[in-house]
């Protein structure tokens, strides 16, 4: 009688990693998130850096404009000596004996254009010398004190004088060089005087 051998079932084992090895693991997972977040601020960064170099870019721009426009306010300064001194119509110059008469001041007195147009305008006004009928004209030809301002700007031509050709008329009263006051006509002109003599003047070129 053959002896019969009893089969048993094997069960199945688990394998499971050492406690270290999970660690590892869990370790490199970590590393790999944080290389992931890592690159993303990494490529933030580069198109941080992009922007701030435009921006920088910008500000050195305007700064050499600001500093060109300051060169050129500079150049322009240094050639005013003061630049509170009167200038141009502002400026005090000699008069003509003429003009100063009819002024009532000094000989020797020195007035700006805009001072004599001023005073010029005054006279106009307080003796009513306005045209009604066109208020930018002067009537200079009927009582003493218009006579006395036409004797004065001796003007030619049918044009009658009006505020736009006044200086034309008072510039040979304002000598073309500083102490050139022979250069104005010598006139005999006053308010309360009636016709003058008017000033010797060149005839006019045909």
């Amino acid at each position: 009688m053959s002896a019969q051998v009893a089969s048993t079932d094997i069960p199945a084992t688990t394998v499971t990693n050492p406690p270290a090895i999970d660690s590892i693991d869990k370790a490199l997972e970590s590393l790999e998130d944080f290389m992931k977040s890592h690159k993303a601020m990494v490529e933030n960064g580069k198109q941080s850096l992009k922007e701030l170099t435009t921006v920088k870019s910008a500000f050195a721009k305007a700064r050499r404009e600001v500093e060109k426009s300051l060169r050129k306010k500079s150049k322009v300064k240094s050639r005013i000596s003061d630049p509170n001194k009167p200038t141009g119509f502002k400026k005090p110059i000699a008069i003509s004996s003429a003009l100063a008469k009819f002024l009532k001041v000094p000989n020797d007195e020195l007035m700006s254009r805009t001072d004599v147009t001023k005073a010029i305008n005054a006279y106009i006004k307080q003796h009513n010398l306005q045209n009604p009928e066109a208020k930018r004209e002067f009537i200079l030809n009927k009582s003493v004190e218009g006579k006395a301002l036409n004797s004065l700007l001796s003007p030619t031509g049918d044009q009658p004088v009006s505020y736009f050709n006044l200086q034309r008329w008072l510039a040979p009263h304002f000598p073309k060089a500083e102490g050139a006051v022979a250069a104005a006509p010598a006139a005999s002109a006053t308010p309360a005087a009636s016709a003058a003599t008017p000033p010797r003047r060149k005839p006019a070129r045909k």
